[in-house]
């Protein structure tokens, strides 16, 4: 994705059809994430009251710009927290709706921009954060915008991120401001983890933690506490982050911490193979991360959990917590989202396992995928295979040359389909087979293969059904898909 000019910055996500209700995107969240949210607020000057904007479902009904501005942006907030993207995708739409002035402005830029990098698109986030520095001079929200720099570069240029969080390090240190002062010290310490340089990493950490507990910030006390048990697990210290979890569990969390802390206990079970305490811990954190739409955390549930049965052997498990994770990661794909994290570590591995185990009874090729093709001609099936095998690449290809690279086909092959089919980009037409999971669940385990591949499994696929259904009378299996005997004896030999 190409950096945008400020005015154009709705491009960087689909407008939804339809905006969910209010309701909807207010349901999931805990009163935590409110409480947290307007203490920003208030902190960074943007009202002069922290009491009116406690009830942020109130506050998006009022007639004031700036006020409904400030709350929309938020709560996109927090579903970029959550990783509920495409909930966030609509607040962010209704904030934007908003006049506001430049000092708001630059806090919806500010908190875009986060939803923005957490996709992947880090020089976009760095474009509109140097953007927002240009339109607010409140020293509050200046830094907080210099500190959100620094997180843009935390995984690919941790040096330079280091530069720019230890400014902001200085800069609250100076102005007692405990709050941003351990979370700042916190991220420093997080980006020395990345670095492996485990010593200095721990000192830091354990600073953050240190001033957090001292001045009372439970919520700064236990994130760091989850970072240093993080990082007994990096060093593979496996005893002493079992034991710090464990001491977090005891505390009164969130749902948030407590589920992460469950997922930490659950990766590090599963790094001692210890499968069935992984899924314990797993399943826990499923009950808070589908409950308060936590949908980073959910899949990584999902994904786990899979895995966890697959390698206990119990296939029928791992395809149900694989299919649902998938699920979840095909609501993205049809918002267009870039696959990153655990999205795409699930999608790959679900696709791995369906190919290793089509032919179990868990996942057996069966009526659900090909009963379609059933008194169509051989024609009309192969348009209706490429129809949606193109369109698939198409939502995850940002170019036509892109998709030709991925599939290995020259432009001039794909623009021919492309007109004999109608494909166009952004523009798909509803069939029954969008709606036919086993069919999308089919059509995923081909995702990889190329273009020659992907066609000649479907086809062996497809025909051996076939042959099943006419009990393996081909001149009657040729008649129907209008094509000659000796061409089918061809494709079935």
């Amino acid at each position: 994705m190409p950096i945008i000019a400020i005015h154009d910055y709705r491009n960087f996500f689909p407008s939804p059809k339809e905006l969910p209700s209010q309701d909807k995107l207010l349901e999931k969240i805990h009163i935590a994430q409110y409480l947290d949210k307007t203490e920003d607020f208030y902190h960074l000057n943007l009202t002069s009251t922290q009491k009116a904007l406690m009830d942020l479902s109130y506050i998006t009904k009022l007639d004031d710009p700036d006020l409904k501005g400030i709350a929309w942006a938020g709560l996109g907030a927090i579903h970029t927290f959550n990783g509920d993207y495409r909930s966030a995708y609509a607040a962010f739409h209704l904030a934007l709706d908003q006049t506001v002035t430049d000092d708001v402005q630059a806090y919806r830029l500010l908190e875009l921009s986060n939803l923005i990098r957490k996709l992947g698109y880090r020089k976009e986030a760095e474009h509109i954060l140097k953007t927002a520095l240009e339109l607010t001079d409140k020293e509050k929200l200046v830094w907080r915008i210099k500190t959100y720099l620094g997180l843009c570069y935390k995984h690919n240029k941790p040096y330079k991120a280091l530069g720019i969080l230890k400014d902001s390090e200085k800069h609250y240190r100076d102005e007692n401001d405990y709050i941003r002062l351990s979370c700042t010290v916190r991220h420093i310490g997080q980006v020395y983890s990345r670095l492996k340089d485990y010593q200095k990493a721990h000192a830091v950490l354990n600073e953050a933690l240190g001033i957090a507990e001292q001045h009372q910030l439970t919520k700064h006390s236990n994130e760091a506490t989850n970072d240093l048990g993080w990082l007994m697990i990096l060093q593979k210290k496996y005893d002493q982050a079992r034991t710090i979890f464990n001491k977090l569990l005891e505390r009164d969390l969130p749902p948030y911490h407590l589920s992460l802390a469950l997922q930490n206990l659950g990766y590090l079970e599963f790094e001692c193979k210890n499968y069935r305490k992984s899924i314990t811990y797993h399943s826990q954190s499923l009950r808070l991360t589908s409950r308060y739409g936590m949908l980073d955390m959910l899949i990584e549930d999902y994904y786990k959990l899979g895995l966890c049965h697959e390698k206990l052997g119990e296939v029928g498990l791992a395809d149900h917590f694989y299919s649902l994770g998938y699920q979840e990661t095909e609501k993205d794909v049809a918002l267009r989202l870039p696959l990153l994290g655990y999205r795409k570590t699930l999608l790959d591995n679900y696709l791995r396992f369906l190919r290793d185990n089509q032919q179990t009874t868990a996942i057996e090729l069966d009526d659900e995928i090909f009963h379609f093709a059933l008194g169509k001609t051989l024609k009309e099936i192969r348009n209706i295979f490429h129809t949606h095998y193109l369109n698939l690449h198409i939502s995850r290809s940002k170019s036509a040359a892109e998709l030709c690279r991925k599939i290995g086909i020259d432009t001039k092959t794909y623009f021919t389909y492309q007109k004999r089919l109608g494909l166009r980009r952004g523009v798909k037409r509803k069939t029954a087979l969008d709606r036919n999971i086993h069919f999308k669940r089919y059509l995923e385990s081909l995702a990889r293969l190329s273009w020659r591949e992907a066609n000649k499994q479907f086809e062996s696929d497809m025909l051996a059904y076939l042959l099943k259904a006419y009990q393996n009378n081909k001149k009657r299996l040729a008649q129907d898909l209008g094509i000659s005997y000796i061409y089918i004896i061809k494709l079935t030999n």
